[in-house]
């Protein structure tokens, strides 16, 4: 039986490394869109892997 009142997922305080991550994605990507830096295809490549690392980070734990 589900109980409707209790929610699945409750947020929690981001961990400061997750933090940091995200902050550094987030400056380069302003730099991109406001055409202040165009990304050698190296740098594309690293940003992507840091985007995906942010979202493993980030994703809850089921069962935690």
């Amino acid at each position: 039986r589900l109980d409707w009142q209790r929610p699945v997922w409750q947020p929690k305080e981001i961990p400061s490394g997750l933090l940091g991550k995200i902050q550094q994605e987030l400056e380069t990507a302003d730099l991109v869109k406001f055409a202040k830096w165009k990304p050698a295809p190296a740098e594309i490549i690293k940003t992507n892997q840091l985007a995906k690392t942010i979202v493993e980070e980030a994703r809850p734990q089921v069962g935690v």
